[in-house]
């Protein structure tokens, strides 16, 4: 059963319970969460709905028996018809992308020559540093909890980064921590909303680690593809070729010849007859050793045809909606699929969405190296 509630953003304060007519919502792996509800104006709680329905200071929280899912703030104010309202709200990661990496000052004259620096410290351990320091601004606390310690490794060119001021508009927090976990064996971010109490919410900041940069696992669900009255409802596979590279051209800080520059090339599918494919990526790092890093995980991931399965799944399968998420490893069972083998396959959760129905839609893609490592 779905239910939904209103939130203070900046607190985690749960409010009124609302009614709703309509809803979508949707959670993918390292982006941002979305929610579309409509709620009847006859139900609206007797509360200040000019603050409950304010965006960024009210949210909402969106529930599956009792076990929150999705929530986030409201983005823009709600759309009015004769009998309901529509609300459009993010994840918690739309909040920290309007918020910049940067330490504050009280006199920012000298911002341009700021920086702020991390060394040997994980790149999840460097995500969580960051998330901590943009609450450190004025009215800048979230209800963000962290519940994995910080990882000290060594200190080399992998685990240092430099946030400079004059780059500030590269410098928005949710950027940063996209561009942790697409740095080639980068962590897995997630923030997962978490009931403390009845009237209280938190995001733990879930994350992999150095060894392994997938967001650890309490329990394997088995799709059963193959099962007449199982828990899959539908099943659909999609194969595309049309990001494959061999080659890709990465670009860093500074411009015209004084541009950064680095190239990776893997020759795996020129030895079997492909033609060569180049691609062009783009970045802000003054360091030559990330940007490689990036070329080298834009060609792990875009190296063979892109193979994801769609599903359509009941969210009170065996493990329930709320005790899977996105980036979790999926046993899926197939039998007769051009693009898989019979049997158990690995797959690797992508993104789930759905609406206000028991049904709910997955992306999946067969695992990669580290899923391998439990």
């Amino acid at each position: 059963m779905w239910t939904a509630y209103l939130m203070h953003t900046a607190s985690g304060q749960i409010g009124p319970r609302v009614s709703f007519d309509e809803l979508s919502w949707s959670m993918e792996l390292n982006g941002t969460d979305s929610i579309s509800i409509s709620l009847r104006k006859s139900d609206l709680p007797k509360v200040d709905l000019s603050l409950w329905l304010s965006p960024w200071w009210g949210s909402v929280v969106l529930c599956y028996n009792e076990t929150p899912i999705v929530a986030g703030p409201i983005l823009t104010r709600p759309t009015e018809s004769v009998e309901n309202i529509k609300i459009n709200c993010g994840g918690i990661r739309s909040v920290l992308a309007n918020r910049i990496v940067i330490d504050e000052y009280y006199d920012w004259t000298g911002l341009a020559k700021t920086s702020v620096n991390y060394s040997g410290l994980s790149l999840a351990t460097i995500g969580q540093r960051i998330v901590k320091l943009v609450q450190e601004k004025p009215a800048g606390a979230l209800p963000i909890s962290f519940p994995l310690p910080e990882e000290t490794v060594a200190n080399d060119a992998d685990h240092q980064r430099n946030y400079k001021g004059f780059n500030v508009q590269n410098l928005r927090c949710d950027d940063v921590l996209t561009k942790l976990s697409d740095t080639i064996s980068g962590p897995d971010i997630m923030f997962r909303p978490r009931r403390v109490t009845d009237s209280q919410l938190t995001y733990d900041m879930w994350h992999g680690t150095e060894r392994q940069p997938r967001i650890q696992q309490r329990q394997y669900p088995v799709w059963d593809t193959t099962a007449a009255n199982g828990s899959v409802v539908d099943v659909s596979v999609i194969v595309t070729g049309s990001y494959m590279t061999s080659r890709v051209f990465a670009t860093g800080a500074g411009q015209d010849e004084g541009l950064l520059m680095q190239v990776a090339t893997d020759t795996t599918l020129l030895q079997k007859g492909y033609p060569l494919l180049e691609s062009v990526i783009s970045s802000d790092s003054e360091k030559s050793h990330t940007v490689l890093g990036y070329a080298k995980s834009e060609i792990n991931e875009k190296l063979n045809p892109l193979m994801e399965i769609q599903m359509t799944i009941r969210a009170d399968s065996a493990i329930p909606l709320g005790e899977f998420w996105p980036g979790d490893l999926i046993q899926v069972v197939t039998k007769g699929w051009l693009a898989f083998p019979d049997g158990i396959n690995r797959m690797r959760l992508l993104a789930v969405s759905g609406d206000a129905t028991n049904n709910l839609k997955v992306n999946l893609q067969m695992d990669d190296r580290y899923a391998l490592t439990q």
